[in-house]
């Protein structure tokens, strides 16, 4: 009798820790949910986050509202959520980067991927190697080629050191053993503005930006760094198709809770999720930007955050960066 009283003591204590019991994480979700984005209103997270809140809505029969924290790289988003009651009511919409590459890129950071417990993929987009229509090398083998041939002499933008198109350009530098001329811009919209003008030379920027200038002519994307082609462009080939499948560079969005959240919300949030992905009006928008829909469970999006942490640990120590903030 008195291990029986001494079970349900225990159970008792460790749904009251989580602030959940038994009946809550059943009828969950009883109030409004807030899924917080490091990004302003507007821009392509903003976007899908909303739409996919929206479908989540209609699937759980409660209001899912998107609370943008924008600023210092997506880390003050992240760290509100990590903070947050392990409730299911705060969840986390992002992209790979606060989870794989910010924990080794910045010196003072207060949350790690260890701090979230994962509920599922929502899509995925690959970066690309983009040139100007002007550029005289107009394939990725040309591009090497002529980077050879010409060392320190082609320029290539980024959004500063440590930022997507920064790392994307260094791995294909290191790759190749190749020496470019960095040039930094504030958005991907002036860095395509220059190279559609001839300004610039190269741009290693994600899908969703290149592909309105690739279908445009304004610059031409000579490369998806992915392990296969892109359904936006399939005439492009993938770099693993080049020969380089160490340089398949994915990036991602998923939605994930603050670490401890019980796994019977977990499982309720990832159905819904699942779900809301499969719906035509998530997964049409997001393929008008060279997105792809895509869900997982969360065991699999936990395996993805590992390996992709593993592999942007590597090319961040290998360029020996520590950001301060």
């Amino acid at each position: 009798m008195r291990s029986r009283y001494l079970l349900a003591a225990v159970v008792s204590a460790a749904f009251a820790f989580g602030n959940i019991t038994p009946g809550a994480a059943q009828s969950y979700p009883e109030k409004p949910v807030r899924i917080i984005i490091g990004f302003s209103a507007g821009g392509g997270t903003d976007i899908y986050s909303r739409l996919l809140g929206d479908n989540l809505s209609k699937i759980l029969d409660q209001n899912f509202i998107v609370e943008n924290m924008p600023g210092a790289a997506t880390k003050i988003a992240a760290e509100a959520v990590a903070r947050a009651p392990a409730d299911g009511y705060t969840l986390f919409f992002t992209g790979a980067t606060a989870l794989v590459s910010n924990p080794h890129l910045y010196e003072k950071i207060s949350y790690s991927a260890d701090d979230f417990a994962p509920i599922s993929l929502v899509a995925t987009t690959p970066y690309t190697v983009m040139v100007g229509a002007k550029f005289p090398a107009q394939t990725f083998d040309d591009l090497i080629k002529l980077a050879k041939e010409r060392p320190a002499s082609i320029k290539v933008g980024s959004l500063g050191v440590g930022s997507g198109p920064y790392l994307v350009g260094k791995a294909v530098e290191q790759a190749f053993g190749l020496q470019f001329v960095e040039v930094p811009y504030k958005g991907s919209a002036d860095a395509g503005l220059d190279l559609a003008a001839g300004r610039l030379d190269v741009y290693p920027d994600g899908m969703t930006g290149s592909l309105m200038m690739h279908k445009n002519g304004n610059g031409k994307i000579v490369a998806v760094m992915d392990d296969k082609r892109s359904p936006s462009v399939p005439d492009v080939p993938s770099i693993a198709e080049l020969g380089h499948p160490e340089l398949a560079l994915i990036n991602w969005f998923a939605l994930v809770a603050p670490a401890g959240t019980p796994k019977e919300i977990i499982d309720k949030l990832n159905k819904a999720t699942v779900e809301a992905v499969k719906m035509n009006n998530f997964s049409e928008c997001l393929l008008e930007n060279g997105v792809i829909a895509q869900s997982s469970t969360p065991e699999e999006l936990g395996e993805r955050i590992k390996s992709g942490s593993v592999t942007w640990r590597k090319l961040i120590e290998s360029l020996h960066l520590k950001l301060r903030d």
